[in-house]
């Protein structure tokens, strides 16, 4: 989830205008884990696996606060990059209608990604391990390393 003060819509992108310096990661299945990670980070790590947010964009839903109006909108997400504490997406519309402006939460939707929902840009793949061999909450999140199932770091919950 990333949250910003003001958000704005111009020519096929989406740009978050004062942008948190955390986003905050969590799941609650198949264990409860929550974490975080310096947004910036996000970037590099959008293109990297073999199954990228790059190659495999994923949906997310922008709710937008304008005065006593909340407005959802949900996109899919493309090339992400970072300027001061603006973070811009291209963005394809899926449903809404993008408000003018206002107060925003993002939150992305990795469900159909890999081990969902606790994927994130740039983690390993193990697609023959069961989750609960190498899922753990490391210090930038959700980290998806091989762990031995009688020797696990502690969850999150």
């Amino acid at each position: 989830m990333q949250n910003a003060k003001d958000v704005s819509f111009e020519n096929g992108t989406m740009t978050l205008h004062g942008v948190n310096p955390v986003t905050v990661c969590f799941a609650d299945r198949p264990e409860r884990m929550a974490g975080h990670m310096p947004t910036p980070k996000i970037v590099p790590m959008w293109k990297q696996g073999l199954d990228s947010f790059s190659a495999d964009p994923p949906n997310a839903t922008l709710s937008v606060f304008n005065g006593d109006t909340v407005s959802n909108v949900v996109v899919v997400l493309r090339n992400p990059h970072i300027s001061g504490d603006d973070l811009t997406y291209d963005v394809r519309l899926l449903e809404g209608t993008p408000p003018p402006h206002g107060a925003c939460s993002l939150f992305i939707d990795v469900y159909a990604a890999p081990f969902a929902p606790t994927h994130f840009p740039g983690a390993p793949t193990f697609p023959n391990a069961p989750r609960s061999n190498y899922m753990y909450a490391g210090p930038y999140g959700p980290s998806m390393i091989p762990v031995s199932p009688a020797v696990r770091p502690p969850l999150i919950y």
